[in-house]
């Protein structure tokens, strides 16, 4: 708990890591996935007319995007690691 800033050294090249350039990959492919997601389920409840609460379509799109980018990082690492 009690570390100074001293006794860690920073890796200079951590930003250019495998797992991070992985979970940027998965992040992206997440990103459009979920926004073609509401575009369609956009476009369904208008031309439907139908009405539903915000909060369980919001904590629905929460749950899409984490367990899209989930399965999508673990895709990328299965086939890198191939």
């Amino acid at each position: 708990m009690f570390v100074s800033n001293h006794t860690i050294t920073r890796d200079p090249h951590g930003e250019q890591s495998v797992e991070l350039q992985w979970m940027r990959q998965a992040g992206a492919g997440a990103f459009l996935d979920v926004l073609v997601a509401i575009v369609v389920a956009s476009l369904v409840l208008a031309i439907g007319r139908f009405a539903v609460d915000a909060l369980p379509v919001l904590f629905g799109l929460i749950a899409l995007s984490m367990v899209d980018a989930g399965l999508r990082y673990v895709a990328i690492r299965h086939r890198a690691l191939k």
